[in-house]
């Protein structure tokens, strides 16, 4: 007894706290086990309600397409005066139409090269999509300045590819300096002010 006594009063102050912490939490599960508890316990015999998540109904092809452009492209325009990325998204067994607000940037180089890097990103976004039609048209919108100080919305890169080219592209490997010609086969449309 005299030797545990001397190896207590040896301990330091946050020894004993925790000696004393460790040895409570010791004496309550005993009290526990003794006394028996309210807790409920599972046995094999019981049954034991499963959990299931409830089934949803697949998306749309429009649902998929907007939740891939949003991912790829982005929820929000940088834009002043406008907040949504996506201006309209239309899906039909003829066409897809993507129409996305534009982006603006330090140079009008960047701003040339980030718009047409949107095209590329709505043709990413219906690729993993899977939504099948046989046109797929991306629009680019942006407010464009004129002599006079007014600025107005306007389509400024419109590029509509058939399926079959949709198909070919690459849009990791595409060049946004080439992207003008003989890259839609269908139609493309650079503003003026856009033009490389």
């Amino acid at each position: 007894m005299w030797l545990m006594k001397n190896s207590w009063n040896a301990l330091s102050r946050g020894k004993k706290i925790v000696v004393g912490v460790v040895g409570f939490f010791l004496v309550m599960s005993l009290i526990g086990v003794l006394f028996g508890s309210d807790t409920a316990t599972v046995s094999d015999s019981d049954e034991v309600p499963s959990v299931t998540s409830e089934s949803k109904e697949p998306e749309s092809p429009l649902e998929k397409l907007t939740k891939a452009v949003r991912e790829e492209a982005g929820d929000k325009t940088n834009l002043d005066g406008y907040s949504d990325r996506i201006k309209e998204i239309s899906v039909t067994n003829e066409i897809v139409a993507i129409d996305l607000m534009g982006s603006d940037n330090l140079t009008e180089g960047l701003v040339k090269g980030a718009n047409r890097g949107l095209v590329l990103d709505a043709i990413k976004a219906y690729q993993k999509a899977s939504v099948s039609s046989e046109k797929l048209a991306i629009t680019i919108w942006f407010p464009l300045v004129d002599n006079l100080g007014n600025a107005e919305l306007d389509e400024v890169l419109i590029y509509e590819f058939s399926s079959s080219q949709i198909e070919k592209i690459n849009p990791e490997g595409v060049d946004t300096k080439r992207m003008d010609e003989n890259f839609a086969d269908v139609y493309t449309y650079v503003h003026p002010a856009f033009e490389w």
